[in-house]
């Protein structure tokens, strides 16, 4: 006969392995779900001894056709209030630690507070179905100005949304003025001029402005010329009836290189516009239509007269006779235009919709999310809609000799002035975003 003898603490030892290896791996599990994850929605409420708010946080990640970003709905007293950023939230979630709030006559005001401190938006002040931001409303009403100054014990400054031009942050070249302050990280311009183009970004923080020289004479009208994706691209203009080079520059890094097509294309020709980084032109003399990638350094012959051109329309492409590019300029843009009888155009970005409103010379400028088309917040006032760019929640814009962009968190910022812009309609600005 054997004796057995079993050492309970031989056993727990190995229960307690067991328990940490599956709590281990659950939370290994959980950090895949959030840093490999496509997102999260979470409901939460934050109640205060005067009201009760809830919140929707839905935040998106990892997708092909949009950035990282959270929308937020906000609801307090039976009134929703939107809210979008493409801020660096770490994929947090319960992001949102407090509300304050006032109620006047005509607003019904909120200030949200994150549980990091980063501040995503200016004092939200709904009336009807517009929200209107504190820096278009300031000393309008008493008591939002009030409200205000209460918030400054919670890191909230006015100043964040007044323009900053000042002497000690310009970089001057030629025309141009540039202020360095007002450049945003990871955001690449390019602005055009007679003989190539200027770079601008901070990357190296010493010197924000390049002058890429690419022709050895001016060219006071050029264009035939476009970006796409990181590449600012410009017919030979040193050539003088027809062409068959194409220069590019990269808007990142600088350099400069050359696309050479094996047949002339006619400088009677106009870029179409850019769709997923290839730059369509469009020869009238010819009648042919070219697709450029200027990545891969290619030129496609991709319609003429016979086989009919490609036009991109609200996110689909659909076929068009060569002869109705001829007769007039049939441009495209990467984002959705539309139009109807309230307002000049609307454009549909990723999940967000911008209105332009005409109003005597102006333009008023309104957002709204897709999800609730009927809510929709004021931005500002311009001028022009004719060059409008947008990087995430970035709405940058050409008014008069100045570039400007709009930001939640910034307000309006003018980023450089350019005094040839008044005297000639063919130089243009560019834009890309890179997370070098």
């Amino acid at each position: 006969m054997y004796n057995f003898v079993i050492d309970g603490s031989d056993i727990m030892k190995r229960l307690i392995g067991i328990l940490v290896t599956l709590f281990l791996l659950y939370m290994l599990i959980q950090l895949g779900f959030k840093y490999l994850g496509h997102g999260h929605t979470v409901n939460y409420t934050i109640k205060n001894k005067n009201y009760t708010i809830k919140i929707k946080e839905e935040a998106t990640f990892r997708q092909k056709t949009d950035a990282d970003h959270y929308d937020f709905t906000i609801t307090i007293n039976n009134q929703e209030f939107p809210l979008q950023t493409y801020q660096n939230l770490k994929k947090e979630d319960h992001v949102i630690k407090e509300i304050k709030y006032v109620k006047t006559k005509n607003y019904e005001c909120i200030y949200p507070i994150l549980k990091n401190g980063l501040q995503i938006t200016d004092i939200m002040c709904k009336k009807e179905n517009t929200i209107y931001h504190y820096h278009n409303l300031k000393e309008t009403t008493k008591e939002i100005d009030e409200f205000a100054h209460t918030l400054k014990k919670e890191g909230y400054q006015e100043k964040n949304w007044e323009e900053n031009i000042t002497d000690s942050q310009k970089e001057e070249s030629g025309s141009l003025v540039v202020y360095k302050d007002n450049i945003v990280k990871n955001h690449y311009l390019g602005v055009d001029h007679y003989s190539g183009i200027y770079l601008i970004n901070n990357y190296l923080k010493e010197r924000v402005l390049y002058n890429i020289q690419i022709f050895q004479n001016d060219t006071y009208e050029k264009v035939i010329d476009g970006s796409g994706g990181q590449y600012y691209l410009v017919a030979d203009y040193n050539s003088k009836h027809d062409f068959q080079t194409f220069y590019i520059v990269d808007l990142v890094y600088n350099d400069q290189k050359t696309i050479k097509y094996h047949s002339p294309i006619s400088f009677n020709s106009y870029i179409q516009g850019t769709i997923d980084k290839n730059v369509y032109l469009f020869d009238r003399d010819s009648k042919k239509q070219y697709k450029i990638n200027p990545n891969k350094k290619t030129i496609v012959e991709i319609g003429n007269e016979q086989t009919g051109i490609q036009y991109y329309k609200e996110g689909k492409w659909e076929e068009k006779k060569a002869v109705e590019a001829i007769t007039s300029d049939l441009t495209f843009h990467e984002y959705q235009v539309e139009t109807d009888k309230e307002y000049e155009q609307t454009h549909k970005v990723g999940n967000q919709y911008y209105y332009y409103k005409k109003v005597g010379n102006n333009y008023e400028v309104y957002r709204s999310n897709l999800k609730n088309k009927e809510i929709k917040t004021y931005l500002f006032k311009t001028t022009k809609i004719d060059e409008i760019k947008y990087i995430h929640d970035y709405v940058y814009f050409k008014e008069g000799m100045n570039i400007k962009y709009y930001h939640d968190t910034t307000g309006i910022k003018t980023v450089l002035s350019n005094r040839e812009f008044e005297f000639n309609k063919t130089l243009h600005y560019y834009l890309y975003y890179s997370k070098k």
